[in-house]
């Protein structure tokens, strides 16, 4: 299979016969025209340059599979029906996080953030809420919704000064997502005493992949990793939606709804 390469914005990117970057590429956001060539490194130099989805990467990113996964996440949602991307908000830079991370707790501890971590805030800066529904915010399996970077910032200080209402919270912690909680009527509810959250593992990670574990206040789930890269817990989202044990129900305002097992599964799928 020929390579088919496209210029953006003066960059050249390819598509190959085992990385489909041409089903990303071909978005409206991304304008040109594919044409075929024979080269061998154009995948390797369009890998470097980085690519997005809704909200485009910044060229010069370092990225991982994880960009990929994110794309295909944002497509299979609008796929399933879900309304994930009206209430996403925008990316943000990388100088812009740096900023962030310079004048915050993690600098005095010397930890470094992993590049899955800037690559997830580099998909979508935190989502919005509409608390007469439970999951249009959610991005599926979990009921999870993204932390903006100061909210993730703040939620290190509450879990140190020992706010948040549970136990074993961990200085290198980052609470880049939370946990969609419902009442009894089935509609989005916060209580300062039920909190969850993703939390990445800075001193457990490394440069590229996010060390991802789970806390939550009533100490229900444990207290080791659950996966050794965000990009794994991403794959495992995509597979149970592709497999449709987990969908989009658009009536009652719209809810994820599991309709089959989830046995075996990972903790941060369960509704």
């Amino acid at each position: 299979m020929r390579n088919m390469v496209k210029s953006v914005s003066g960059e050249m990117y390819t598509t190959t016969s085992s990385v489909d970057l041409g089903a990303i590429l071909a978005r409206p956001e991304f304008p040109g025209t594919w044409t075929a060539c024979d080269g061998q490194d154009e995948w390797a130099d369009a890998f470097r340059f980085g690519f997005s989805c809704r909200a485009r990467f910044d060229m010069a990113s370092k990225v991982t599979r994880l960009t990929g996964l994110l794309c295909e996440l944002d497509d299979l949602l609008v796929e399933l029906g879900s309304p994930f991307s009206s209430y996403a908000l925008s990316r943000i830079d990388d100088d812009v996080i740096d900023r962030a991370l310079a004048s915050s707790e993690l600098a005095s501890y010397g930890l470094v953030v992993s590049t899955e971590l800037r690559e997830w805030w580099r998909w979508h800066h935190g989502t919005r809420i509409d608390t007469s529904t439970t999951d249009r915010h959610a991005f599926g399996p979990g009921r999870w919704g993204i932390n903006n970077l100061s909210v993730a910032l703040a939620g290190i200080k509450r879990g140190l000064s020992g706010e948040l209402p549970g136990e074993g919270w961990q200085r290198d912690w980052v609470p880049f997502a939370w946990k969609t909680f419902i009442d009894d009527r089935g509609r989005y509810e916060w209580r300062p005493d039920r909190e969850a959250f993703l939390v990445g593992r800075l001193s457990e990670s490394t440069g590229d992949e996010l060390c991802v574990g789970l806390w939550d206040s009533s100490g229900t789930y444990p207290q080791e990793p659950v996966a050794g890269s965000l990009a794994e817990v991403v794959s495992v989202m995509i597979d149970v939606l592709r497999d449709g044990r987990v969908v989009w129900d658009p009536s009652s305002g719209g809810r994820w709804v599991q309709v089959s097992s989830l046995d075996g599964l990972p903790p941060y799928v369960w509704l």
